[in-house]
């Protein structure tokens, strides 16, 4: 049985089954998806179980990458024991509920951690060069983000990107804007840009 940590810790690894990407290494309702802009977010949908899973296709500026995820309890310990950032309100419901919270909170830093992820599965062995963050609104544990990255220019082997996270609801209410920002990642060299 892994503990908190050792979860987390393959949390950061992603693995492809049947298909699916899935940070667990197993079949849960926390599946990833890699959905091409227009794409509904149905997780039931075959074709957002097979889109954009890594490769090494072309890149090119206008393309949206978007990926979906639903951080659990056990995710956020294990990244408040593996970063460091104990603060409780992250892992503790009394003192979420005591700062005026309706749960506790993901770690701002674990969902921003959702743009290198696409970036490095899209087209791996790209190096994340930099990222710029404005975080708008919380997101609490158990509930679903989707994180979206745009290629918004090319230039030799550096792609510039948009970068943005996005709160989604159970009853399809619109999606709240929780973090943007933009990103730099330099492309491996065999990488087909268009």
């Amino acid at each position: 049985m892994l503990s908190a940590l050792q979860r987390g810790v393959r949390a950061l690894r992603p693995t492809v089954l049947r298909g699916e990407t899935n940070l667990l290494g197993g079949a849960t309702r926390h599946d990833v998806r890699y959905l091409h802009d227009g794409e509904a977010g149905d997780k039931s949908s075959s074709s957002s179980r097979t889109q954009a899973k890594g490769g090494r296709g072309g890149l090119r500026v206008g393309e949206v990458y978007k990926m979906e995820h639903t951080f659990t309890a056990e995710e956020v310990q294990a990244y408040a024991q593996l970063g460091g950032d104990t603060n409780p309100i992250h892992v503790c419901p009394t003192a979420a509920a005591a700062a005026n919270l309706a749960g506790c909170v993901v770690h701002g830093m674990l969902y921003a951690g959702l743009f290198p992820a696409i970036i490095g599965n899209r087209q791996p062995g790209a190096i994340y060069l930099k990222q710029t963050l404005q975080f708008r609104s919380p997101v609490l544990v158990g509930e679903t983000v989707q994180a979206t990255v745009t290629v918004s220019k090319i230039s030799g082997r550096r792609a510039a990107l948009a970068t943005s996270c996005h709160k989604l609801s159970a009853n399809n209410d619109s999606p709240v804007l929780v973090l943007d920002g933009d990103a730099l990642a330099l492309l491996p060299l065999e990488t087909n840009v268009v």
